[in-house]
């Protein structure tokens, strides 16, 4: 019986390409016993790129999880990306998230995350405004009860001139 579970994704999208599709990520939490996931996803988008990319986390089972992931995202000059990230699991599920994102020159990054429903919930994301006219949102939805928590952290560095950032992170609690 496993205890601790590993894996790593890439999405890797070359210089000029655009996928027809979005790219969804599902990753379901199933299992008879309680269970630690570390995963980590890395997203390359090359120069002129564009992708629209879906990471879904669901629980199939009702055991504790423990979740902790990291999402590394590159983006090229000229590259753009529109990234969701939806959590949908139970009260005894345990997610830590942290997202890093490297945003080149004339980039567009448009992150959502969207908590549905959770037990405990750190979504944690930074981001490196590394070239000039690049451009991040960063958007959120929460929707808890008193028996969830959910954190939701942001650091934006513009490290250059002539850049944009814009934040919107709602709750919606009963």
């Amino acid at each position: 019986r496993s205890m601790f579970a590993m894996e790593c994704q890439t999405v890797h999208i070359g210089r000029g390409e655009r996928p027809q599709h979005p790219i969804q990520i599902v990753n379901t939490l199933r299992g008879e016993h309680p269970e630690m996931v570390c995963r980590r996803i890395l997203i390359v988008l090359e120069e002129n790129a564009e992708a629209d990319v879906i990471i879904i986390d669901r629980a199939a089972s009702k055991q504790r999880f423990l979740t902790n992931q990291v999402v590394e995202v590159q983006c090229g000059d000229g590259s753009h990306l529109n990234l969701y990230e939806i959590e949908e699991t139970h009260l005894l599920c345990t997610r830590y998230s942290s997202m890093f994102m490297r945003v080149g020159a004339n980039c567009s990054v448009h992150y959502t995350s969207l908590t549905l429903f959770n037990g405990h919930t750190r979504n944690r994301c930074d981001v490196q405004l590394t070239g000039e006219h690049s451009e991040v949102v960063l958007n959120g939805c929460v929707i808890a009860d008193k028996m969830q928590h959910v954190d939701n952290n942001t650091v934006i560095d513009h490290q250059v001139a002539h850049c944009d950032s814009r934040q919107l992170y709602k709750y919606v609690l009963s």
